[in-house]
C-alpha cells in the first residue's frame, strides 16, 4: 500500500450502489480497514495487470498466426495428398505434412510457455498482494478443522497443502514437501 509517510491526494469518486456493495465486499474479504485503501488496493491490482497486457496481446496475435499458417499448411498438404499419383508421391506428401506438424507444434509450445510465463507474471504480484488474506482464510480452515472427524481433517489438510503449494508456485518458489 501507500509508505507511510507518503503525501496523499484526495479525490473524489461515484459508484453505484452496486459498485459500492462490491467494494465493500472486497474489502471485507480482504481484511482492508477503509473503502479508500480498497480502492488503492485494485489500483495496485490493476497497474500490475496492466504492466503486462501488451505482451500478453502480441503473444496472443502470435499464437493467432501461427494457427492460421498451420490450417494453410495443412490444406495445401492435403491438396497434394489428393492430387498425389501413386504411394510414393502420397508417401513423400505425408512425410512433409509430419515435419510441418512437428515445426508447428514446436512453436506452439514455446509460445505456449511465453503465455505461461507472463500470466505468471502478472498472476503472482496480483496474487502475492491478495495472498496475506488467502493465508488468513486457510488458517481460519486449519481451526475449523480441528472440529472434524480424523477422514475430513485429512481431506482439509490435503486441500490446504495443494492451496498453499499453488501459492508458492504463483510466488515462483520451488515446490516444497509439507507432509
Amino acid at each position: 500500500m501507500a509508505a507511510k509517510n507518503a503525501k496523499l491526494t484526495r479525490f473524489n469518486i461515484l459508484l453505484t450502489d452496486e459498485e459500492m456493495s462490491l467494494l465493500d465486499e472486497f474489502a471485507a474479504g480482504h481484511s482492508l480497514r477503509s473503502r479508500a485503501d480498497a480502492i488503492r488496493h485494485l489500483i495496485q491490482i490493476g497497474l500490475r495487470a496492466n504492466d503486462i497486457a501488451d505482451p500478453i496481446d502480441e503473444q496472443h496475435l502470435r499464437l493467432a498466426r501461427l494457427a492460421s499458417r498451420t490450417a494453410r499448411r495443412m490444406l495445401a498438404v492435403r491438396d497434394r495428398i489428393n492430387a498425389a499419383d501413386g504411394d510414393e508421391q502420397k508417401l513423400q506428401a505425408y512425410s512433409s505434412a509430419t515435419w510441418s506438424l512437428m515445426e508447428d507444434l514446436l512453436e506452439v509450445l514455446y509460445n505456449s510457455n511465453d503465455v505461461l510465463a507472463l500470466s505468471s507474471a502478472v498472476s503472482g504480484p496480483v496474487h502475492a498482494l491478495r495472498g496475506s488474506t488467502s493465508i488468513q482464510d486457510l488458517l481460519k480452515v486449519a481451526k475449523e478443522a480441528a472440529k472434524l472427524p480424523e477422514d475430513e481433517q485429512r481431506r482439509v489438510e490435503e486441500d490446504a497443502r495443494r492451496q498453499l503449494e499453488g501459492m508458492r508456485h504463483l510466488a515462483g518458489k520451488p515446490p516444497r514437501d509439507v507432509t
